[in-house]
This record gives structure tokens, sequence and C-alpha cells, in this order.
């Protein structure tokens, strides 16, 4: 007998373990409704988070007052949309009504099956229902449904389409911290965005370093409010693919920011990516350029030492590596100057380019003298 009591028990337990409550929103805010001496407070409720554009909710509206009479105040017919151009998008089906008249209060409960199409706004639409007043007379009596959606919220990114794509500074050996300010605005009609937490990576990957980072006081936005969130994170120091291939103009930014609507929704499907660009530190830049002039110094002195069969001289070899290296570092100043462009290479706009670097010194030290004279013609001839 003990046992059957244990079983019981237990499986009324995993019952109501099992059981999903949801605590309904109820708009206390209405004004009670005051009519021959009686008074009826009206209290909608309803599940704020179930109340998402493509689904349906129960609507209650509980009518409710303290004192005795023959008669009770009535509603009419079903509710509607009064404002707001819902095109027939939220639609209102009678499900009856319970009265409860036992009590020191007395209370009639009408319960509605909401459903709300999936091209509804998300927005504060207001709705109206027709009160009969104890007299006979009927009054429109009128409170707020707040639609919201899961995905595809008003939460865009800001700014111009042809702004200038943000620029991270790293190297070869060492990363660098970097932060950017992402320009946000907050296109809801009624709702105002909580943002709460973001997870930043690069596309493709191995740019920056994947963070999350939460926001134990969220960054709010009021409806058409503009605000800047503030993004830190760490720049990975250049790998050797990146090198090779060179930095390409189509990275990307992710940013995956989830946010709630202050209505109890939350919305983790804004995936803004921002366009951004990698440069390499200046010190990257020399370095790489050096060893393109000490390559291309050393590939002069064996063709020089070739050319002489061996013969050559030491002063003719310091001769030979310094004009190498004057002419080689001059002829790099010009190219990044813009002044001469060396189309057979084709690097004359690579300058964020380590192995484009690289490669200008080399051809600079190997044929600086030759070109440099062959541009100086070119310029007399004209």
């Amino acid at each position: 007998m003990k046992s059957s009591w244990l079983k019981l028990v237990l499986g009324i337990s995993i019952l109501f373990a099992g059981a999903q409550i949801t605590i309904a929103y109820t708009d206390k805010t209405v004004p009670p409704v005051t009519v021959l001496n009686r008074t009826f407070s009206i209290e909608p409720s309803y599940d704020l988070a179930g109340a998402v554009a493509g689904k349906s909710l129960v609507l209650r509206i509980k009518v409710t007052t303290a004192s005795r009479g023959e008669d009770f105040l009535r509603i009419l017919d079903v509710p509607v949309v009064a404002e707001g151009n819902s095109n027939n998008l939220i639609t209102f089906t009678s499900l009856g009504n319970r009265d409860d008249f036992g009590g020191v209060l007395l209370s009639r409960e009408y319960t509605y099956d909401v459903q709300l199409g999936a091209k509804a706004e998300p927005m504060r639409y207001k709705i109206k229902i027709d009160m009969r007043y104890l007299n006979g007379e009927v009054m429109p009596w009128f409170f707020y449904l707040n639609v919201g959606v899961v995905s595809k919220g008003r939460l865009e990114v800001a700014g111009e389409e042809g702004d200038e794509p943000p620029s991270f500074t790293t190297g070869i050996f060492k990363g660098r911290e970097a932060s950017y300010d992402l320009p946000l605005r907050n296109s809801f009609a009624d709702y105002t965005v909580f943002i709460n937490k973001v997870r930043i990576q690069s596309e493709p990957e191995g740019l920056i370093k994947t963070k999350e980072i939460l926001f134990p006081d969220p960054v709010i936005l009021a409806p058409a409010e503009e605000k800047t969130l503030p993004l830190s994170f760490d720049v990975l120091p250049l790998s050797i693919r990146n090198i090779v291939r060179g930095l390409a103009s189509t990275s990307k930014l992710k940013v995956d920011v989830t946010y709630n609507d202050g209505e109890e929704r939350v919305i983790t499907d804004f995936k803004p990516r921002v366009k951004f660009n990698i440069v390499p530190s200046g010190s990257v830049i020399f370095a790489a350029v050096l060893c393109g002039l000490l390559f291309g110094v050393l590939i002069r002195s064996i063709l020089e030492f070739m050319l002489f069969k061996k013969q050559i001289t030491r002063r003719g070899l310091a001769k030979v590596l310094t004009y190498s290296i004057v002419f080689g570092v001059l002829l790099v100043i010009l190219v990044v100057a813009g002044k001469i462009e060396i189309k057979a290479f084709a690097i004359s706009g690579s300058y964020d380019n380590p192995l484009a670097m690289l490669i200008m010194g080399l051809v600079g030290a190997v044929l600086g003298l030759q070109l440099i004279i062959g541009w100086f013609k070119s310029l007399k001839a004209d």
C-alpha cells in the first residue's frame, strides 16, 4: 500500500515537472470603468513572449468588481484592430467566457483565440472592444496588443553604403588590439532594443580572434535612435598564407548580435557583415623591402660576377652593392609615390602586401639603375 502511494506521488511530481508553465503578461494600466456606482476593473492578459507574428495566442480579458448587483458589465462581439493598417492580419475568435461569482470579488473572464499573420508588423496594435454598460449604453474600450518577431527584427546597421571600410593594423609575429564602433539604428516603431551579447569573428577565418562580448548593462536603443556598439578584439598575426596571397579587400567582420525588444522576445538572427582591411604595420613593410633589397643585391652581385668571369675586384663588388641598394631604394620610393609603374610585375598598387613590397625591393636592387635611367629619358623625350 505504501509503495502504491509513493508511485502515485512520484507520478504526479513528474507530471508537474514536465508541464510548461507560462506566466501571462497582464496589462494593469487600463483605467477602470465606473457606472451606476459600481466600479469594474478590466485586465487583458496574454503570453507576451508568444505574441509573435506568424503564430497564435490566447487572449483573456477579465472583468472584476467588488460589489454585487443584478447585472454585469458585458463585452459584445470580438475585439478588432482599431488603428494601424493590419490588413486583416490580426483576427480574433471567441472561445467563450467563464463566471466566478462565488467569492468576495465577482469576475467574468472572456477568452479569445488570436491569429497573428506572418506579415504583421512588430508594433503595439490598438485594439477596440465594445462594452455594454449596466444602463444599456454601448461604449468602446481600448487596450494595446504588443505583437513582435523573433527573427528579421528592426535593429539595423546605420551609416551610408559607400562608407570607407575600417582598417586594422597587425604584425607578423605579434598581433594587435583593435576596436570598432558598429553604428546601429533601432527601426522598431514602438519597442526599445536591449543588446545583451555579441560574437565577433572574421570572414575568412584567421584574421581576427573569435570573441564573445557580454554586456552586463545592456546597450539600449529607443525607437528611431542611432547609437554605436563598441567592439574590441585581437587582430591575429599575419600568416604565411596571407603574406603570399595578399590581404583580400573582401574580408568581413562578422558580428552576431543577440538582443531583445523589451517585450520578452529574444532575437538572434541579426548578423551584420562589415568589410574591413588588414594593414601590415610599418615595420613589416620596411622589413619586406629590406629583404627584397638584400636578395636583389645578392642576385646582382652574382650576375656581375658571372658577367666579368670571376675577375671582379673587391672595389668593383662594393660599387655594385652600393648602387644596387641606392637605386633600389630610390625606385621603391618612386613607385610608392606613384611616379613610376612597374607594369611587368603589376605591383604598383599593392603597398599593403609584404610580398609585393619584397618583390619591389628585389626588382629595385637588380634593375633599379636601368629603370630609372629609362624613366628619366622618357621624361626628356616628352
